[in-house]
């Protein structure tokens, strides 16, 4: 049940993440961009919000760059004709796919997507830490559970498997829902995913099977 879950989870939020820009034009997610820059000004302060700002550029320059390098060739000195005729219309028709008001939308999304990413990974050293030590926190405390024989909870492991991919699922509609949003929110729900691997790690347990005769 818990594979099923998991599995809807994704394509309902892959479904949400292309299914946004349909509603929402590139305008909007620019002003909505600009606007929660002036609030991680007064949340972070003015130069993490800057190195934020910076940051979030560098990842769009590079994606922009890779998008580029599909486009396909144009027509070239030397061509038979048809040649140059398949040429101008693979041109036309790249044109037509990246250059439209969905595409235009689809690529502001993703720049409030990079942006809000990047104010993300000012808790990573925390989040990172934090991680570190509740895994040997709950490793130890399945240990001791082992010693004491005490059964382990394979139903909580799922629950845990499941908030955490629910979790996920979330934090990226998030990353590109058309809304403001408060500049902790984020950060906070990563924080929230350590604790979700102790009380997975606490109760993870593998089913012994019978080996066949």
């Amino acid at each position: 049940m818990t594979r099923y879950a998991v599995i809807a989870a994704v394509i309902l939020m892959g479904l949400l993440v292309l299914y946004l820009p349909t509603r929402h034009g590139a305008g909007e997610y620019r002003a909505l961009l600009m606007l929660e820059q002036d609030r991680a000004t007064g949340f972070w302060g003015e130069q993490v919000a800057e190195r934020i700002v910076e940051r979030a550029h560098n990842l769009d320059k590079r994606a922009e760059a890779k998008a580029n390098t599909v486009m396909p060739p144009g027509p070239v000195v030397g061509q038979k004709p048809e040649q140059l005729v398949m040429a101008k219309a693979g041109v036309n028709l790249a044109g037509a796919v990246l250059h439209n008001q969905y595409t235009s939308a689809f690529g502001a999304q993703f720049q409030l997507a990079f942006y809000r990413a990047c104010a993300v990974l000012q808790v990573l050293p925390l989040v990172g830490a934090f991680l570190a030590a509740v895994v040997v926190d709950g490793a130890m405390l399945r240990l001791l559970k082992s010693l004491r024989f005490q059964q382990h909870n394979a139903e909580v492991f799922g629950l845990c498997v499941l908030l955490a991919t629910l979790a996920l699922c979330g934090g990226v509609v998030l990353l590109v829902w058309p809304q403001p949003l408060p500049p902790a929110l984020l950060p906070s729900l990563l924080l929230m995913l350590p604790w979700l691997v102790w009380w997975a790690l606490a109760n993870y347990h593998r089913r012994a099977y019978p080996t066949a005769s």
